[in-house]
């Protein structure tokens, strides 16, 4: 295949670092410098895959809970099997391995324990707690509500990942993974000072950091969660061989490619031999291989119509070309275009997206699931915001130190810092960022014990919690559950 859009290459000249210099400076960018033998996507790549977030994704929660067998997905597994997904296609479109390679690996870093519903839960509790237990209302400022994983990520890349800065392109990709808000923008609020970090700007323009790679990436994701939904599926005998067959039909009826078609007819030859363990595994893996080969050779022949519409829309032939066009290109088409919502593979999608849903996210077996990692879940947040001296040394520091001071602007800051001192008795009010943990905790407990100051920054306190529990892996919430109580 015609490999025309080889020179993307082209917007590594756009990328750039965010940082902020203190709690009262505006996001900074910087170019990134130069690696002698890696590109700027390529140290993304590296550096995510060796921050804590990213360890902590192979014991957290896909469909099934990480801990109910050994051969199941986690959240890790997936995360590779999705970066291994993008960057077939990405090659074979020509488009940046590296920063196609980047988001897969660093798109779910902020993802909660026990999968979706731990999300959910969070964001619940954000906007005001469990309607259906008036006690778990929390007094959160509007600005401070909202909860969503993959905008979490990037939270988690700017603040939580050992001092390293991300590219703009890269985060950017991992923010728009997913839906970037549940019913509408306002709902995630919280997280509209990241989308800096996900632009590029110079001396006139702030424009969205985005590339073909990211919604590429989007896609992989999908694939992914297809073919491993319904393979753990099968292994856990929540899904039958004839009912597999039913769910794929449409997806082999609609393909022309010769390979995955002979593929499908393997897989029904070899659904009706299982009788042993290892005709069962034959089995799962043939079913993967007929998803995966599907998608992405459809994929592969709708991106390409893409960028071809593009190159000529634009009149792009070249490196040169596309780095002058780049900034003229508004990102809604780009979007638009890459969802594909005109295309057969776009409806066969949905359509077995929705029975997955009915067949494998309502079962039995996942509800049970779903339901003790939300219970989980809703009594750490009770047992950290009734008891902020519970939180780790890390987050109290953060709290105090980043989080407070970033809410509040120069007069709010001396006056709180001024009852501070009052309440605890020593000048510990100077130079916050050198204390001690004890210094911390002293602080913590005089901000609890007052009624004004914990209410003037409960939203602050609420998002540490937050943030804390999201990074948690299963089997450590369910631990600090036990604990706690």
């Amino acid at each position: 295949m015609e490999k025309n859009f080889a020179y993307l290459k082209a917007i590594e000249g756009f990328a750039q670092y965010w940082h902020q210099e203190n709690a009262d400076a505006q996001p900074v960018c910087n170019t990134p410098r130069k690696h002698p033998y890696r590109s700027v996507f390529a140290c993304d790549r590296d550096r995510v895959m060796y921050c804590s977030a990213f360890r902590r994704l192979s014991s957290k929660t896909q469909i099934f809970n990480s801990q109910t067998g050994d051969n199941l997905r986690t959240r890790l597994t997936h995360t590779l099997e999705v970066a291994q997904i993008a960057r077939t296609i990405a090659c074979q479109l020509g488009l940046d391995e590296e920063l196609t390679e980047a988001i897969a690996l660093g798109h779910d870093v902020g993802h909660t324990p026990f999968g979706h519903v731990g999300e959910r839960t969070i964001n619940l509790f954000s906007n005001g707690g469990d309607k259906r237990q008036k006690a778990d209302g929390l007094a959160i400022k509007p600005t401070y509500r909202g909860f969503k994983h993959n905008l979490q990520s990037v939270r988690v890349l700017v603040e939580y990942s050992e001092n390293v800065k991300f590219s703009n392109f890269m985060l950017f990709g991992v923010g728009e993974h997913s839906r970037r808000y549940w019913k509408n923008p306002e709902d995630v609020v919280f997280y509209k000072p990241y989308e800096n970090y996900c632009s590029y700007q110079n001396e006139t323009r702030c424009v969205p950091a985005w590339s073909f790679e990211a919604y590429l990436v989007k896609w992989a994701d999908e694939v992914a969660q297809r073919h491993h939904d319904i393979e753990d599926a099968y292994l856990q005998k929540i899904m039958s061989v004839p009912d597999i067959i039913a769910k794929l039909e449409p997806l082999s009826n609609g393909i022309q490619d010769k390979e995955s078609n002979r593929k499908f007819e393997r897989l029904k030859e070899e659904a009706g031999k299982i009788v042993d363990k290892a005709q069962q595994n034959s089995f799962a893996h043939t079913l993967s291989s007929f998803l995966v080969d599907s998608y992405v050779t459809i994929l592969i022949e709708e991106f390409q119509n893409i960028l071809n519409y593009f190159s000529n829309t634009y009149d792009i032939h070249s490196e040169e070309d596309f780095q002058n066009k780049y900034l003229e290109i508004p990102v809604e088409e780009v979007r638009e275009k890459m969802e594909l919502k005109d295309t057969e593979i776009y409806k066969i999608d949905k359509k077995l997206g929705k029975s997955l849903k009915y067949s494998i996210l309502d079962s039995y077996e996942v509800q049970r699931m779903d339901g003790k990692g939300a219970y989980t879940i809703r009594k750490l947040i009770r047992a950290y915001l009734s008891n902020p001296q519970q939180l780790p040394n890390e987050y109290v520091n953060r709290f105090i130190k980043i989080e407070i001071d970033r809410s509040l602007d120069a007069d709010e800051r001396k006056n709180f810092r001024s009852k501070l001192k009052k309440a605890i008795g020593e000048d510990y009010t100077q130079n916050i960022s050198s204390w001690k943990d004890y210094q911390c905790r002293e602080a913590l407990r005089a901000i609890t014990n007052d009624d004004e100051m914990f209410c003037s920054v409960y939203s602050e306190l609420a998002r540490t919690v937050f943030d804390y529990i999201a990074g948690m892996t299963d089997s450590y919430a369910t631990t600090q559950k036990i604990e706690l109580y």
